[in-house]
């Protein structure tokens, strides 16, 4: 993780700080739902949290020189005729990395902003740093869990899971109608194909992260059931 300053500010998921005792039942849901949105690179969670990074940084920069100095510098790194792009454009662009995000951590590194990172590998590996200390502050918060951890874990790993983009594709396999043991066997086939569709990313976020290996057939049948409940 970054020792100095500069990601200080990185937005942080409420519930999944690490507790001194006894997790709520909201606290777990929260935890359930974090944990699983990492384990499955939920709706591109490792780059959507790259870009808050880049973000971060990007307001730092102005911070310290301000906003027409800094302007101007990301200007010349990257302005090829005309002038650069409103700041509602300007700010999608950052958070995408790329040349703007290069040019914002030269910028940030030619001012001596504290704890900016050298290069862009140093840049995405205090992310990943980031990213497992929240993994495992929401670890932690599950496995202290009081009241019904098992049910709260379910819940909230089920709601992250269901709201995927790609269990969402999925939910349309069987079509509509029939009866109520069809219906349940359509939203079981249905659970179950959008955990299996999922199951690559998975194996790339745990070599990416080091986090614990999916379990396909445990994965799959909790997609089933979620998908019959529905």
């Amino acid at each position: 993780m970054f020792s100095d300053t500069a990601f200080e500010d990185l937005p942080r998921r409420q519930g999944v700080v690490a507790p001194t005792g006894p997790s709520g039942f909201r606290d777990v849901i929260g935890a359930a739902f974090t944990a699983e949105s990492i384990e499955t690179d939920r709706l591109n969670f490792i780059n959507r949290t790259m870009g808050n990074g880049y973000a971060t940084l990007w307001g730092q920069v102005q911070d310290q020189i301000g906003e027409e100095e800094a302007l101007n510098r990301l200007g010349e790194l990257v302005r090829v005729e005309g002038r650069l792009p409103g700041n509602a454009t300007l700010n999608i662009a950052i958070r995408r990395g790329g040349n703007y995000g290069r040019a914002v951590l030269r910028i940030a590194n030619e001012i001596g902003l504290e704890g900016a990172p050298a290069d862009e590998a140093a840049f995405a590996e205090g992310i990943r740093e980031n990213i497992r200390a929240e993994y495992q502050d929401a670890q932690e918060t599950i496995m202290m869990g009081g009241t019904m951890p098992g049910v709260a874990q379910f819940l909230g790993a089920g709601a992250a899971a269901m709201t995927d983009e790609t269990s969402l594709a999925t939910m349309c396999i069987g079509g509509g109608g029939g009866t109520i043991p069809r219906a349940l066997f359509r939203g079981a086939l249905s659970g179950a194909a959008g955990e299996a569709a999922v199951l690559p990313r998975m194996f790339e976020v745990s070599e990416e992260l080091g986090t614990p290996a999916p379990r396909p057939l445990q994965q799959i049948a909790m997609g089933a059931v979620l998908g019959a409940g529905i």
